[in-house]
């Protein structure tokens, strides 16, 4: 299996926790963005079998991380093990939804696109997880609904 011979050939080097931000099947790149907010992106068309998901968290091996050029990733793995980003790379979220003239909504902090609103109205009640996203408009981070 060479992902279990990568991995022995490449243990010296620190599996980092990511976050995937965007996907781009047809090209397999992905954005992302570490535990401590660095962004940066890749491709993994030799790395997973399957296209990650926006929201995904990967474990991965860097051999180089450069802002503005692809990072060369090593090894990369996915991590089913979402809660221990809780803090991190996510938040869970509970209030009454403001839904503003646009059609999407904000519980908190926490930014509801329309998409996921669901026939809710004003003052309703909603629950969920929110991961983190960079606002480039603003240059803020900021949270969204997973």
């Amino acid at each position: 299996n060479c992902g279990k011979a990568d991995e022995l050939l490449y243990e010296s080097y620190k599996e980092e926790p990511v976050m995937v931000t965007q996907v781009n099947e047809a090209k397999h790149f992905v954005s992302y963005i570490t535990t401590g907010r660095k962004e940066g992106f890749f491709n993994y068309g030799r790395l997973l079998k399957k296209a990650p998901k926006t929201g995904d968290v990967l474990l991965c091996r860097f051999q180089r991380m450069e802002v503005g050029k692809p990072s060369n990733v090593l090894t990369c793995k996915a991590d089913v093990a979402m809660e221990h980003y809780i803090g991190v790379f996510f938040k869970r979220f509970e209030g009454p939804v403001r839904i503003t003239a646009t059609g999407f909504g904000f519980v908190g902090d926490v930014f509801v696109p329309a998409s996921r609103l669901g026939g809710k109205t004003n003052g309703d009640l909603i629950e969920g997880l929110a991961m983190l996203k960079f606002d480039k408009k603003k240059g803020v981070w900021g949270w969204m609904e997973k």
